[in-house]
């Protein structure tokens, strides 16, 4: 991290870039719901992170907000997995989130996320894919009148501070300011659920329809995807995984 910086905040899926045995949480259909996804970036799998950040980047991950699970913005209804079949889709620049449309049956297109409304316009693609929330501040709603429902993947947005910014905090403040940053994590989490809420009613007060769809099988098309590709992963943070999966069965 620049020096002149004292907080950033990065997606998971950047961070990849310098701690690659992140991918793992860009594999879709990761966590059935937020209970485990929050489990793990707050036990072990965190503790993980954090200690790659330290060695790999020399930043401290001091917490973890989040965009949340993702879902589908089409112009024509997506409510059944043969929907999905060419249909062209936007998706980050990602491997693991290409390769979950692609086993699909859609056409997943690498693009930056400026471009994609135009797109969308222009019919270049038929779809994209983000939180509910960001289909109504980003306008997608104008010419994308239907919604998935899908919660294909989940994505963090770590909080990363400076290691010289980190070091001119007090020995004796470091703890209360690393709680101080959970509490607001946590209030942040509880945010995005009510802007989700607050957006999906004034999404179909604008017309926009929103689609459920077998989750199942969306979820054997990408695994079956994920063995052709050949996806592995660390073996220490898919055992962090797990343990996530069974502390959330708990809560």
């Amino acid at each position: 991290m620049d020096d002149n910086l004292d907080i950033a905040t990065s997606a998971n899926s950047v961070m990849t870039n310098w701690i690659p045995q992140m991918a793992i949480l860009d594999q879709a259909y990761l966590w059935k719901n937020a209970n485990e996804a929050h489990a793990a970036v707050d036990g072990r799998l965190g503790k993980l992170i954090e200690a790659e950040a330290q060695r790999k980047m020399g930043v401290h991950v001091i917490g973890y907000m989040e965009s949340g699970f993702r879902d589908v913005f089409s112009v024509k209804p997506i409510e059944k997995p043969e929907d999905f079949d060419g249909v062209k889709i936007r998706t980050m620049q990602n491997r693991y989130h290409m390769a979950a449309f692609k086993g699909f049956g859609a056409m997943p297109v690498a693009m930056p996320f400026g471009e994609q409304f135009t797109a969308l316009q222009q019919g270049a693609i038929d779809a994209c894919e983000n939180g509910v929330s960001g289909c109504y501040t980003n306008g997608f709603y104008e010419v994308t009148k239907n919604i998935t429902n899908s919660k294909h993947a989940f994505v963090y947005i770590l909080l990363l501070m400076s290691d010289k910014s980190y070091n001119m905090i007090p020995d004796d403040l470091k703890r209360p300011f690393l709680e101080g940053v959970r509490e607001g994590c946590n209030e942040q989490r509880k945010y995005l659920v009510e802007a989700n809420e607050d957006a999906t009613e004034k999404l179909k007060a604008l017309g926009v329809q929103f689609h459920d769809i077998d989750i199942t099988e969306l979820q054997t098309r990408y695994r079956k995807e994920a063995e052709a590709e050949g996806f592995q992963f660390d073996p220490e943070w898919q055992k962090a995984v797990d343990e996530a999966v069974k502390e959330a069965e708990t809560m």
